[in-house]
């Protein structure tokens, strides 16, 4: 025995063995935590994608929910998912989570979180100096501080407080959320430091394209001068601010007065000051006109080759009449003397174009070519419609008027050259103010000539081609119609025979089944023999009334001259003989009649004699009222009776027992273009319509 067990454990240990080191195996696979946000920022996309393990002691530098910021001694990074997670603002953690793939950098996910004792204080924000470190992607997520003056405040849609701040000669954004119970006042040209955390937007590429800082609250923005008394920026001259004055500073703002020559909301606009022109970019939302008198306040700014007004704010002073536009040299086009003013001139067009929000009219002023933009004024895309646009062809001579601006420049020596406009841009600001001067020489003449030219030849092979046409089609009208008929009849007779044929078949075979079965049971049932018997009468009377409506289907399907009217009272002659004179059928009409087709005769009278057989056949009637009327668009045929009434579904089962049923009725109706109802009650009787048109069924005389 004891032999015997010794193996048996021996087995089991190793088994043990073996499952524990496979055990300890897969427990290995999983990669050590990650510890420092330095190794996570190091990883590649497709490592991060991998969701790597991590436990990392850092603070929270920014959390507004969901959004979170963390960073430890090596750097920072965004915390995705962090919405219920209990962490606070400022607070010194341990965090876990994984990696995943971030839109600029990596970005990890949080799992769970403790908080570390002692508290630490949150890092000192690292000092960025210029825009180009703010960019740098060493300080992205970083908690950092800016310094510089600010230029413009204002909200975002979801009431957070946008700041543009000048840094070292470039503006860059810092956001405060929003925080509705302050009013924050910042004083436009007062330096601050602001400290928060670096973040920005991307493109789908991974590329950063704009960095901004983004701020907890109003503690983290302070002045760094003392406050003092707002003083009002002082009043220049748009000419004083385009040329070189001692009195100007471009870290300050300036205020101008002038006329406004064109205004954009939210955009900015153009604005003339005696005999110069400046323009101004502004976010106010304000409803301004050519003509209105304004006060603009804004921070002058170097720009392509000229002077702009930035960050501007604007107070309307009066209202005017529309500017006068200048007329311009070639000189004062070469120099950019013009820029930003409103305009006058002619040149040839050279071509006009469409665009997805206008036109374009590409002008010829001797030599120089200036683009002249029309755009939809709703900017949504709608058409613009210049009077006489057809006239508007190349090397004719236009007149346009709007405001000149200098796209391009080159530097004429270097590098202490002067700057030479080498392409401008006219925009117009409504289709007023283009206006065709000359046409092409001879082009309205030749052109009413070919118009001419080419509608008479036009409207020549139009008339050959419906002389030919009305001929073919009076011959294919006349073999259709012929064909149709005997198509018609040809169907018609081939049906009629077929029920025949079908009826008598099956109800002979089933005379010849009842006459065996009293035959069978003569000797020994005689009372059952004569049951077999009497059903074989019915069924032999059924086959004459069938046979008889066949062969009067055959005699009236040739009704060419025979009046419907006629038609219909033999008809009911011969129901009522059938029936020994019991049925009690009323027929009248109203209207003047007009003829009918003759396949349209034979379907009335079959729809006629449907409704009438089971009328009496099947609803138990005691009258049936038959009603033909004519007016000037349309023949209807009522047949009703008072009848038991039944369900359209019942209704439609007539057709099982061999009868012609709703379906063949609807489609007589149908097939000349006319409407069939069946209305039906129980216990109140049946009415049956088929209404045609005059137009469909009209014989030709």
């Amino acid at each position: 025995m004891t032999r015997k067990i010794r193996p048996l454990c021996a087995t089991i240990a190793t088994v043990g063995i073996f499952f524990l080191c496979s055990v300890n195996s897969s427990f290995g696979a999983e990669r050590e935590p990650l510890t420092s946000i330095a190794e996570i920022r190091k990883l590649t996309p497709a490592e991060s994608a991998e969701g790597r393990p991590f436990r990392i002691r850092v603070h929270v530098t920014f959390l507004v929910a969901p959004d979170a910021f963390v960073q430890d001694e090596t750097g920072g990074l965004f915390l995705a998912k962090a919405g219920n997670s209990g962490l606070r603002f400022r607070d010194y953690i341990e965090l876990t989570g994984r990696t995943r793939v971030g839109a600029y950098a990596p970005v990890i996910t949080y799992e769970s979180h403790r908080v570390l004792e002692p508290p630490s204080p949150l890092p000192d924000p690292r000092p960025i100096a210029n825009f180009n470190e703010m960019a740098t992607p060493e300080n992205h997520c970083r908690f950092a501080s800016i310094e510089g003056t600010i230029r413009e405040t204002r909200r975002d849609v979801d009431g957070n407080l946008i700041i543009l701040v000048d840094l070292a000669g470039r503006l860059a954004e810092v956001i405060i959320d929003a925080q509705p119970s302050r009013n924050a006042a910042f004083e436009i040209g007062r330096r601050y430091r602001f400290s928060g955390v670096i973040a920005g937007q991307f493109n789908s590429r991974g590329q950063l394209l704009k960095p901004f800082l983004r701020t907890q609250n109003l503690f983290f923005a302070k002045p760094l001068d003392e406050e003092t008394t707002p003083t009002e920026p002082s009043l220049q001259s748009v000419g004083d601010i385009l040329v070189f004055n001692e009195s100007i500073s471009f870290s300050e703002q300036t205020r101008v007065q002038g006329t406004i020559l064109r205004f954009e909301p939210g955009v900015g606009g153009f604005l003339r000051d005696g005999d110069h022109a400046i323009r101004f970019r502004s976010q106010a939302e304000i409803d301004l006109t050519p003509g209105d008198r304004v006060e603009i306040a804004g921070f002058p700014t170097t720009e392509n080759v000229n002077v702009v007004l930035q960050q501007s704010t604007i107070k309307k002073m009066e209202s005017g009449q529309a500017p006068l536009p200048v007329p311009l040299s070639l000189e004062a086009l070469k120099t950019g003397e013009r820029d930003s003013d409103y305009v006058l001139f002619e040149a040839k067009l050279e071509k006009l174009t469409e665009t997805d929000n206008g036109k374009i009219l590409f002008l010829a002023l001797d030599g120089i070519t200036v683009p002249a933009i029309l755009e939809s004024p709703e900017g949504n895309g709608s058409p613009v419609m210049i009077p006489d646009a057809h006239l508007f062809k190349s090397g004719a001579t236009v007149e346009a008027k709007g405001i000149l601006t200098i796209a391009e420049g080159k530097l004429l020596r270097y590098p202490w050259g002067i700057f030479e406009p080498q392409s401008s841009v006219l925009l117009v600001n409504s289709v007023d103010d283009i206006a065709l001067v000359r046409r092409v020489p001879g082009s309205l003449t030749s052109l009413l000539i070919r118009t001419i030219v080419i509608l008479s030849v036009i409207m020549l092979l139009a008339l050959g081609y419906l002389w030919s046409l009305r001929r073919q089609v009076s011959h294919q009208t006349d073999i259709i119609k012929d064909q149709a008929s005997r198509d018609a009849a040809s169907e018609e007779r081939h049906r009629i025979a077929r029920e025949l044929h079908d009826t008598l078949q099956q109800d002979l075979a089933g005379v010849r089944l009842q006459v065996n079965t009293a035959l069978s049971r003569m000797k020994r049932t005689p009372d059952r023999a004569e049951e077999a018997l009497e059903l074989a009468q019915k069924m032999v009377e059924r086959s004459v009334r069938e046979s008889r409506r066949s062969v009067w289907d055959l005699r009236s399907s040739t009704l060419a001259n025979e009046s419907l009217e006629a038609a219909i009272e033999e008809k009911i002659d011969e129901l009522k003989s059938e029936h020994d004179g019991d049925l009690d059928i009323l027929f009248k009409t109203s209207g003047s009649p007009f003829p009918i087709k003759s396949l349209v005769k034979h379907d009335l009278l079959r729809i006629t004699q449907e409704a009438v057989t089971n009328a009496f056949d099947h609803a138990n009637a005691r009258q049936v009222d038959i009603e033909l009327a004519y007016d000037d668009n349309d023949v209807r045929l009522r047949i009703r009776d008072d009848g038991d009434g039944c369900e359209l579904i019942v209704a439609e089962r007539l057709q099982k027992d061999g009868h012609f049923g709703l379906t063949g009725m609807r489609e007589r109706t149908r097939r000349h273009g006319g409407e069939f109802s069946f209305h039906s009650v129980p216990s109140e009787g049946t009415t049956v319509t088929a209404t045609l048109h005059r137009t469909q069924i009209l014989a030709n005389s």
